[in-house]
């Protein structure tokens, strides 16, 4: 039997989700997506996008359960996430990369392509331990 280890996922959100997870001043319990649907406890979704001409990432929520409700996939949070900006801007092009062999376009880009992010991505090892070495 196959044994399936936890994955690290990346989600796109646009700059009103963002700001909205920001400033309401409670943890993330759950989030939603019709993407969601491959989720599995154990996983943990990294939530990035464009904030102020910048590209952030607000955490990473790991998975306690995956619940669907008429194709929309409504994740519920192991342990609430704390919503805080950590700036990627600078760094994205060197440490972002997916198990996948497509790559962001990096080229005369200061922010990563959101067309590009759209679809929930697996993020490499290494990206992994970047993120985790961030929020640590």
């Amino acid at each position: 039997m196959k044994v399936s280890h936890p994955k690290h996922y990346l989600t796109y959100w646009r700059t009103p989700s963002l700001e909205a997870a920001l400033l309401q001043d409670r943890p993330i319990t759950s989030i939603w997506s019709q993407q969601y649907e491959r989720l599995h406890s154990g996983d943990t979704i990294w939530i990035s996008g464009p904030l102020l001409n910048h590209y952030i990432c607000i955490g990473g929520l790991t998975v306690k359960r995956v619940i669907n409700k008429d194709d929309n996939w409504t994740v519920e949070a192991d342990t609430p996430l704390r919503p805080r900006i950590v700036d990627l801007t600078d760094s994205w092009k060197q440490y972002l990369t997916f198990e996948s062999t497509a790559r962001l376009t990096t080229k005369n880009r200061i922010l990563p392509d959101g067309k590009q992010l759209q679809t929930l991505r697996v993020l490499s090892n290494e990206s992994k331990l970047w993120l985790q070495k961030l929020f640590s």
